[in-house]
C-alpha cells in the first residue's frame, strides 16, 4: 500500500457534473464515476460543474438500492508516535452519488438508510494514518511485515469499488486511542482495535462461531516512546468462545444460555489454534461466577478446554464477583500473583532508537467475564499496570511506581478507554470504573453503576433496538448487502421462495422471509422484505441439517454460531436443499482437534479432588445413517482397551425417526445402556454420571467407580 506523508492536508475534491462526479485529491489519480454506468474510471468527464464538496479524507463506497453513496470524513491528529501520526474521525459526510437535480426525489428507502449510515458510523471511534499500518502491533510491524490484518481493517468492504486504484485505499480501524506524557518527556499511548470479523451489539452477537471468530474481541496495545526507542505490551479480550446466546427468558440481565451442537469442539479449538499461530502461547483468565446463572457457561469452558489436551492453553478460573465481594479489590492480588510468573516468561516488545529489537513478546494474556466489559476492564488495567513499571525501567525510570501514581491521566485513560468498549458493545458507559480511575471504590461509583445497570436492563427488555443497528453494521462492514441484479431463477440450480428463515442467536428469535438461490459455487439470500443479501461460497457451509419434523433444517456456516432455522413448506424442496448443500462437504475438523480419544489429558483444575492426572476418552458416532442397533461385535470394537478415567460419549445428528429402528430398541437410551453393561462386564466397573439429549445430539459421561467413590468419599 502506497504511503503519503502527513504533511500533506489537501482537501479530496468531489465535483458534481452534469455526466457523473469526479474525485480529486493531489498527488492521486482523479477517480470519476458515471451516473449510469456506476463504475470508478480514469475517464475524464467533460459535464458542467453543477455541485462541489471536500472533505479531508475518502472511507469507501456502499451500494444501496438506487444508489452508491460516498463516505467522506474529516480527521484530525490525535496521537503521534516516533514522528507517525495517527489521526481520528471528527465528522462523517455521506453523499448520495446521483444527479443533483434528483438528489431529493430519492427513495424514501435510500434517504433512510443514509441517515442510518451516518448515525451507525457517528457513534463509532475510527482512526487512519498515512505513516504506519495501524493493522498491526509495534512489534509486527517492527518485523518489516506488510501484510494487512483483516481482523481490524475496518472498512475494507467499501474499498471494493475501487479494488484497482490503490491510493485511493486508506484503511480505517475501530477502537480506541489515548495519550499521555509521563515524567522525563516519556509518550505514552493506548491502542485498542475492535475485531470485525465477528463484530455487533450484545444480544445480537455473543459467543464465538464455528471458524473461531468470538464477539467483542479487542486487541489492546500499551506503547511508552522516548527519543525513538519504543516498548510494546499487547493483551487481548473476548466472550467466552464457544457457541452461546442470550437467554430468552431473561427479562432485565443477559445471561448465557449454553447451546448443545456438535460444533462447539471446532469453535474453541479453531480460536486458540488462531491465537496460538498470531501471538504465541496463551494464557486464559476465566473471571466468570461460578456459581448462579454463569455456572454453566463457566463449566462448559473449563471442560473443552480440558477434553483438548493439544491445546495446551495455560487456564486461570478467578470469581471476580465471589473474591472482590464487598468491594475487596485488593483480592485482585491473589490472580495477579498466580499469573505473575508466567506471565513474566511472555515479556513485551522493546526496540532501541537503533532499530535494535532488544525484546520480543512471545505470548499472550486472553481475558474474559461474561461480555468482556466491566470486569475485563478491571484486570486487563491492573495487568498492564504490572507491565508498565518493567516498560519504564527499560527506559531507566528508577521509581516507575511513582512515576506513574504521579500521572493521573494515565488511569483516566484506561477508565475511558473502559467506557468506550462497552459504549460500542452495549450502548451504555462501563461499570467499576472508580476502581480503574482511583484505584478504590466509593459510594458515587457504586450509585454510578447502578444507573448504568438500569439503562442496561432497559435496554435487555427493549431488544429490538439491537435488531436494525446490527443490520446496519453489516451493512457497512459488507457481511450483508443490496443485490444489484438478482440471477433467474432459472438460470440456477435450485430456487426455493418463501422460506421462513429463523435467527435464534438473538435474545429474541428474528424471523425473515428469504428467496434461496443454489449455484454451482454460492448459496445466497435474498432478504424479501429489506431488498438486501446475504451471499457466501458453498465451501463456507458446514452442514444442512434435517430435522424431525422434515420441512425444517439446520443450517450450519462457518461464519454463524447457532445454526439458521430454515422452514421449507413443500418437503421434497427441503429435502433438495439438504441434498445440494451436504452432497460435497468434506470438510475436516480444525487440525488441532481430536475426536476420537483424548487420550492422557490432565484435567487437574476440573477435579481437583480426584488426581492431577485424569485421564479421558471422548467417544463421537455419527448416528445419521445408522438404521440398526449396534451389535456387540461392534461395541466390543469400539470400547476394546479401554482403561480410561472418563468416558464421554457423544451421538451426533441423532434426528432420525426411531419407528425405523427394529423392535422396541429406544435409541439413544438403549445404546448407552449397552455400552455401560458392556464394561461393566469385562473392564473395570463405571458408574453412569450424566445423560443429556437435544433434538440432534446425545450425551453420557461414565466415570470409573473407584474415582466415584474417592469424590464422594463413599464405598
Amino acid at each position: 500500500m502506497r504511503r503519503i506523508k502527513s504533511e500533506m492536508t489537501d482537501p479530496i475534491i468531489v465535483s458534481y457534473l452534469s455526466d457523473g462526479v469526479l474525485l480529486e485529491k493531489e498527488g492521486r489519480t482523479k477517480l470519476s464515476f458515471k451516473y449510469e454506468e456506476k463504475i470508478f474510471e480514469q475517464k475524464p468527464l467533460n459535464g458542467q460543474l453543477l455541485q462541489q464538496y471536500k472533505f479531508d479524507e475518502l472511507m469507501g463506497f456502499i451500494t444501496l438500492p438506487n444508489c452508491v453513496v460516498c463516505i467522506g470524513i474529516k480527521g484530525i491528529k490525535c496521537v503521534e508516535i516516533n514522528r507517525q501520526v495517527i489521526r481520528n474521525v471528527v465528522d462523517i459526510k455521506v453523499l448520495p452519488l446521483i444527479h443533483p437535480t434528483i438528489k431529493n426525489d430519492l427513495y424514501k428507502t435510500d434517504n433512510k438508510l443514509i441517515q442510518d449510515i451516518k448515525k451507525m458510523l457517528d457513534d463509532c471511534l475510527l482512526y487512519y494514518s498515512y505513516d504506519m499500518n495501524i493493522t498491526l502491533c509495534f512489534q509486527e510491524m517492527k518485523k518489516q511485515n506488510k501484510k494487512i490484518d483483516d481482523r481490524f481493517y475496518w472498512n475494507k468492504s467499501m474499498h471494493k469499488m475501487i479494488e484497482g486504484f490503490k491510493e485511493w485505499k486508506i484503511i480505517f480501524v475501530d477502537g480506541f486511542i489515548r495519550s499521555t506524557k509521563f515524567e522525563y518527556a516519556i509518550n505514552y499511548v493506548l491502542f485498542s482495535r475492535r475485531d470485525c470479523s465477528r463484530t455487533g451489539l450484545r444480544f445480537s452477537s455473543r459467543g464465538g462461531d464455528i471458524n473461531g471468530n468470538v464477539s467483542n474481541f479487542v486487541e489492546t496495545e500499551q506503547i511508552i516512546e522516548k527519543d525513538g526507542m519504543i516498548s510494546s505490551f499487547v493483551q487481548i479480550r473476548g466472550t467466552i468462545p464457544l457457541i452461546w446466546k442470550t437467554n430468552e427468558e431473561d427479562t432485565f440481565r443477559p445471561k448465557g444460555k449454553f447451546y448443545q451442537t456438535i460444533y462447539q469442539d471446532w469453535c474453541i479449538t479453531n480460536h486458540f489454534e488462531k491465537l496460538k499461530q498470531i501471538y504465541g502461547d496463551v494464557i486464559a483468565i476465566n473471571l466468570l461466577d461460578n456459581h448462579g446463572p454463569e455456572k454453566v457457561l463457566h463449566d462448559m469452558y473449563e471442560f473443552y478446554l480440558g477434553l483438548n489436551n493439544k491445546l495446551k492453553v495455560d487456564y486461570y478460573a478467578f470469581d471476580f464477583h465471589k473474591e472482590c465481594a464487598n468491594n475487596k479489590y485488593e483480592n485482585i492480588r491473589y490472580l495477579l500473583n498466580s499469573i505473575n510468573k508466567r506471565m513474566m516468561t511472555f515479556n513485551f516488545f522493546t526496540i532501541n532508537n537503533e532499530g535494535r529489537i532488544l525484546k520480543q513478546q512471545n505470548g499472550v494474556i486472553r481475558t474474559n467475564c461474561i461480555d468482556c466489559l466491566d470486569r475485563t476492564n478491571v484486570i486487563q488495567s491492573c495487568i498492564g499496570k504490572m507491565i508498565l513499571e518493567l516498560q519504564l525501567k527499560e527506559f531507566n525510570v528508577q521509581n516507575p511506581q511513582l512515576t506513574i501514581s504521579i500521572n493521573t491521566d494515565y488511569m483516566n485513560i484506561w477508565a475511558d478507554h473502559a467506557n468506550q468498549m462497552s459504549f460500542r458493545y452495549t450502548g451504555t458507559k462501563a461499570m467499576k470504573t472508580d476502581y480503574t480511575r482511583n484505584g478504590k471504590r466509593g459510594f458515587s461509583g457504586v450509585l454510578s453503576d447502578g444507573k448504568t445497570s438500569v439503562k442496561r436492563s432497559f435496554i435487555s427488555m427493549t431488544t429490538g433496538q439491537y435488531q436494525k443497528p446490527q443490520e446496519m453494521l453489516n451493512l457497512l462492514l459488507g457481511k450483508i448487502f443490496f443485490s444489484e441484479q438478482q440471477e433467474s431463477c432459472e438460470s440456477v440450480i435450485l430456487c426455493i421462495r418463501n422460506v421462513l428463515k429463523t435467527d435464534i442467536s438473538m435474545k429474541k428469535a428474528n424471523q425473515t422471509k428469504v428467496h434461496i438461490h443454489i449455484t454451482k459455487t454460492h448459496y445466497t439470500e435474498y432478504l424479501i422484505e429489506s431488498g438486501l443479501c446475504i451471499s457466501m461460497l458453498l465451501d463456507d457451509v458446514i452442514a444442512c441439517d434435517i430435522t424431525h419434523d422434515p420441512r425444517i433444517l439446520l443450517l450450519y456456516t462457518k461464519t454463524t454460531s447457532l445454526p439458521k432455522m430454515l422452514f421449507i413448506s413443500e418437503i421434497s424442496l427441503s429435502y433438495q436443499l439438504a441434498f445440494q448443500l451436504n452432497k460435497s462437504r468434506l470438510i475436516a475438523p480444525p487440525p488441532g482437534l481430536n475426536l476420537l480419544d483424548i487420550g492422557n489429558n490432565s484435567s487437574s483444575y476440573l477435579l481437583p479432588s480426584l488426581s492431577k492426572e485424569i485421564n479421558v476418552r471422548f467417544i463421537t458416532w455419527n448416528m445419521e445413517k445408522i438404521l440398526i442397533p449396534p451389535d456387540g461385535a461392534l461395541l466390543n470394537e469400539v470400547m476394546k482397551e479401554n482403561d480410561k478415567d472418563i468416558i464421554v460419549l457423544q451421538l451426533n445428528k441423532c434426528n432420525y425417526d426411531p419407528s425405523m429402528f427394529i423392535g422396541d430398541y429406544q435409541p439413544p437410551f438403549d445404546l448407552f445402556k449397552n455400552i455401560f453393561l458392556l464394561l461393566n462386564a469385562v473392564i473395570s466397573p463405571y458408574v453412569l454420571v450424566a445423560v443429556h439429549t437435544t433434538d440432534i445430539i446425545a450425551q453420557c459421561v461414565l466415570l470409573k467407580r473407584e474415582k466415584y467413590k474417592k469424590l464422594h468419599n463413599v464405598e
